[in-house]
């Protein structure tokens, strides 16, 4: 019997032999993931997906809503919840490399005749599987990934908290200074009605254009409602990043942003390692394939150990210590197809993780040049808007002079007033698409670290 033991436990050693594998591919970025149009630099230069969050958000009001927002928002909690979670998995995991314990205690009655008999028993049972084929190690292989991947996980959810706090402060900023503008706007605009009044009231000056020029100050007002109550609106969704009830949100000026120089020199081709869905994507793939290593293990025998050692008391015998030891191998003949079966959904599995990790570069790549491309075309019409901001008000000046002379109605000067208007929201609407762009690079490009 022995023999036959040590023969099939030669025989599961041997065939184990290269069962078990350590997961070691590395699949690489491919350089044209970003196309044609964007510069890939081949040096190993920084990016800005290097810089920390508190480095590339410099305003110390949006640093204060950021670091509050990290320590109260709710999503963010349970993310770092899901890492707790899985660090006990792999506790699990680690654990079951060692024998399991149970204490069984039983006890009895039976009759024979007037005579009752009190039996029982209290022993402590010990089994130990080995793990030849590395069926305990694949699976905590897996257990290590899903630590990495909650961290990828909680890594997302605090880049996309950050840039979307960014973002929402950054429109405020914005639509404060349209709320100035529009208010400007209707001071001057006012003054220039009680003007056209006084000509009126002179006889030097129509009705039209007195009603034309209130008919433009009540759409400005009505603009001024619009833009508060997007303010408020856009504070309400900022409290709620920030795991706040509804409130005033203090901000700063509206100031120039400049752009990071290595937004104009180009990408770097390492751009995308701080991103946290690609490297998701990849551990995805490690746990598919031992995943793939834990189902072919199926095929082979499972040798278990297993033993009990305990103190037990019968009617014959005041007490004695029990002792029982057993080996076991058991060996999977036929099961229905299920073992092939799970194979097949395993390694399709892989194949699909493959995949995933293959779109999961495809959108990296698109939200980076769509970033990217976006940036330079705000700091592309930058130059365009001043100058065409430049002319609207010169326009506006001349036009007022011309009137002064009697060479220009005063309609001229409405249209000439809402040109300039015009010109202004635009430069600030790109200003701030120039700030929202270069958040979503960085966050495209896994920064907020």
């Amino acid at each position: 019997m022995k023999q036959l033991v040590y023969i099939a436990l030669g025989v599961m050693l041997f065939s184990s032999c290269g069962l078990h594998k350590e997961y070691t591919e590395k699949v690489e970025i491919d350089k044209n993931l970003f196309g044609d149009s964007v510069q890939i630099d081949t040096v190993d230069t920084a990016n800005i997906a290097s810089i920390p969050w508190k480095e590339f958000y410099t305003d110390p009001k949006l640093q204060a809503l950021i670091s509050h927002a990290l320590d109260n928002n709710q999503n963010l909690a349970i993310s770092l919840k899901n890492i707790d979670k899985a660090q006990a998995s792999l506790t699990a995991s680690r654990m079951a490399y060692l024998p399991t314990f149970a204490f069984t205690p039983s006890a009895g009655v039976s009759k024979v005749g007037d005579n009752r008999l009190h039996n029982y028993t209290m022993p402590i049972t010990a089994q130990w599987e080995t793990d030849i084929f590395g069926t305990i190690t694949n699976r905590k292989h897996q257990a290590e990934i899903a630590v990495q991947q909650a961290y990828d996980e909680y890594k997302a959810v605090k880049t996309a908290l950050i840039s979307n706090i960014a973002s929402a402060y950054y429109d405020l900023i914005m639509l404060d200074r349209q709320l100035e503008i529009s208010r400007e706007t209707i001071k001057i605009w006012e003054n220039g009605l009680n003007m056209m009044n006084s000509l009126y009231e002179s006889g030097h000056y129509y009705s039209p254009a007195i009603a034309q020029q209130e008919a433009s100050i009540e759409g400005l007002k009505i603009n001024v409602v619009n833009l508060e109550d997007d303010v408020r609106k856009t504070e309400n969704a900022l409290c709620l990043l920030l795991g706040d009830t509804p409130h005033a949100i203090e901000r700063g000026e509206f100031a120039q942003f400049e752009m990071p120089e290595i937004v104009k020199i180009g990408v770097p081709a390492q751009l995308l390692q701080n991103r946290p869905d690609v490297h998701s994507a990849e551990r995805a793939i490690a746990m598919a394939f031992y995943g793939v290593q834990e189902a072919k293990g199926e095929f082979y025998p499972h040798l278990t150990f297993s033993g009990s050692l305990g103190w037990g008391k019968e009617a014959a015998n005041p007490g004695s210590f029990l002792l029982n030891f057993v080996s076991s191998i058991f060996q999977p003949l036929f099961q229905g197809g299920k073992l092939k079966a799970n194979l097949k959904i395993s390694e399709t599995q892989l194949e699909q993780a493959k995949l995933g990790f293959t779109q999961a570069l495809l959108n990296a790549g698109n939200d980076v040049v769509t970033a990217l491309q976006d940036c330079q075309a705000s700091e592309k019409k930058s130059t365009h808007i001043k100058r065409q901001l430049e002319c609207y008000e010169k326009a506006y000046n001349d036009t007022k002079e011309l009137m002064k002379q009697g060479k220009a109605n005063y309609l001229e000067v409405i249209r000439s007033q809402e040109s300039l208007l015009y010109g202004q929201f635009l430069e600030v609407e790109n200003r701030t698409n120039a700030i929202t762009s270069l958040i979503s690079l960085y966050t495209a490009l896994g920064g907020g670290k």
